[in-house]
């Protein structure tokens, strides 16, 4: 499915079922959506909640390393391979 955001045309990526950024059966996913664009950027937006943090006020750093990780391996599925 391609669609067009801000003159860019952006393709989003599949939901697995138990991923924990996109999992659509996950009852404590991110429910996160995946786009890949003309690029080769992997992009999804993300609001933290409260219940998101480790040390008060900071987000947690495994939710930020599942949010860098996950991206590249959507990539490397879609066919772009970036370092």
């Amino acid at each position: 499915m391609r669609e067009a955001q801000g003159g860019a045309i952006v393709e989003k990526q599949p939901n697995s079922r138990m991923c924990f950024l996109c999992g659509i059966e996950n009852p404590i996913s991110l429910h996160l959506h995946f786009y890949t664009d003309g690029e080769g950027r992997c992009i999804a937006r993300f609001r933290p909640k409260p219940e998101h943090q480790g040390y008060p006020g900071h987000l947690h750093g495994g939710i930020i390393s599942a949010l860098l990780d996950v991206p590249t391996q959507i990539s490397v599925h879609a066919g772009v391979f970036a370092v």
